[in-house]
């Protein structure tokens, strides 16, 4: 879905810019550079946080073990 989104995305930048043209023209490159520098960006962020927590050895677990259950006799 992502894949769909981004070339239909593009591809509206693209038609726009065919049909008005002038400055409208710059979007497709202008949206392509601005969508690049966000990716980038987020991955490094998300791997800077990934290395923060491997460092510090906090590596979350949504594992609990099962507490004993007390017996009664």
């Amino acid at each position: 879905m992502l894949h769909w989104f981004f070339d239909f995305y593009f591809e509206t930048f693209s038609v726009g810019a065919n049909v008005f043209g002038g400055a409208v023209a710059t979007l497709p490159g202008l949206v392509s550079l601005a969508t690049l520098i966000v990716g980038a960006i987020s991955i490094v962020v998300a791997l800077a946080w990934i290395i923060r927590r491997i460092a510090r050895g906090e590596i979350p677990t949504t594992y609990k073990p099962p507490e004993a259950a007390p017996y009664s006799v």
